[in-house]
């Protein structure tokens, strides 16, 4: 999604620098500016919401961004069917103002994800280039001084920047996912020498069936009460099964059954 979002970005920039002039006339300029404001801020949007795990955090975000990108989509659409520039000043306010949201969004998921820090201070330069920049000139005024060598300078610190904390990030995940390995492979052997016990128990003290899911759940501290409904038998069962249990293994108490089954 990172990379879509510089796509764009870049697409926008190739209308403010020449590059598509031989296809931009002075009667497209804008028509051609709306559309690739309007992919600027839904890739961004879309970036932000991936990036920041906005589902997770803030889902109620995802209706606010909704909304603010569907009413950005019809003023662009306005003036893509009336060629009034107004609407095209007001959709470019409206769409800096989805981007704004998403970088205060990463201001409130700081002290919930590690990363939202390298998306406020990455986004930061460029949003604010680019504001300074793209609002003035819809307006027909220059009274800010940010030149487009200046918004490409923003977007350049914005890529070194949130590139490496997608790169910190992947690593991260690559760790994460090896010890999750390492606790399910653990897991697993302790299940299996478990099961193995379990098993020597029974053959060797003439066990039941029921009585070894007896035994199991003792192993687990469950309380009498707990077990009866575990296994879904009465409480006046589980004592009986327990007191055959404590006679067949010859031991007294509860821990000593745990202590069977973990040494």
């Amino acid at each position: 999604m990172y990379a879509l979002f510089l796509i764009t970005i870049n697409f926008a920039f190739s209308h403010y620098d020449g590059f598509c002039n031989f296809i931009i006339t002075p009667t497209t300029r804008y028509f051609t500016h709306s559309i690739s404001h309007f992919i600027v801020t839904i890739t961004g949007v879309l970036f932000a919401t991936e990036f920041l795990n906005l589902h997770r955090y803030i889902p109620k975000s995802k209706k606010t961004g909704a909304t603010l990108l569907a009413a950005s989509l019809f003023i662009y659409s306005l003036h893509l069917y009336t060629n009034e520039q107004v609407y095209y000043v007001i959709a470019n306010f409206i769409a800096f103002a989805t981007l704004f949201y998403y970088w205060i969004l990463g201001f409130k998921t700081l002290d919930k994800n590690r990363f939202s820090k390298f998306f406020v201070i990455g986004y930061s330069l460029l949003l604010f280039s680019g504001i300074f920049y793209i609002l003035p000139m819809g307006l027909g005024t220059s009274t800010i001084s940010i030149s487009l060598q200046n918004l490409k300078l923003a977007a350049v610190f914005e890529m070194l920047v949130l590139t490496y904390a997608i790169t910190y990030r992947v690593q991260m995940m690559k760790e994460e996912n090896e010890n999750i390995r390492n606790e399910i492979q653990n897991y697993l052997k302790q299940t299996y020498n478990l099961e193995e016990k379990i098993e020597k128990l029974k053959t060797a003290h003439d066990l039941t069936t029921r009585e070894v899911d007896v035994l199991i759940c003792l192993s687990k501290g469950y309380t009498n009460q707990k077990i009866s409904e575990e296994l879904f038998v009465s409480l006046n069962t589980v004592k009986y099964h327990t007191r055959n249990i404590y006679q067949k293994l010859n031991i007294k108490t509860k821990n000593e059954a745990v202590s069977l089954l973990i040494t």
